[in-house]
């Protein structure tokens, strides 16, 4: 089981076999790891590597539409950045970070 942005990492890759694409896979660790021996021994991906990519893209794409009850929400652009400013989540930490350390020292 893979999540879809993995398959679609792995459609692109099928539809332009380069290492580039291939470094992509890492959400999919022993196909990330097959294609990158693979490139190593043959500066190239065979076709019957490509074909088992092939084979995975599809099957994968059948179980987890298969899984799939609801569509996901569609994506709210006015909502892209989180309401909370990293800065403060920063200060945040760093505060916290200092009231532990008094606490471990006293």
């Amino acid at each position: 089981m893979t999540t879809r942005p993995a398959l679609d990492t792995l459609r692109n890759f099928i539809a332009d076999p380069l290492p580039w694409n291939a470094s992509l896979l890492t959400e999919l660790p022993a196909l990330h790891k097959l294609l990158q021996h693979e490139y190593a021994m043959h500066k190239e991906y065979s076709p019957s590597i490509i074909s088992i990519c092939k084979w995975i893209h599809k099957r994968g794409r059948t179980i987890l539409d298969s899984l799939i009850v609801y569509d996901s929400p569609p994506v709210q652009p006015d909502v892209q950045e989180s309401e909370m400013k990293w800065s403060e989540v920063r200060r945040c930490v760093k505060s916290l970070k200092m009231k532990l350390m008094i606490l471990l020292t006293t």
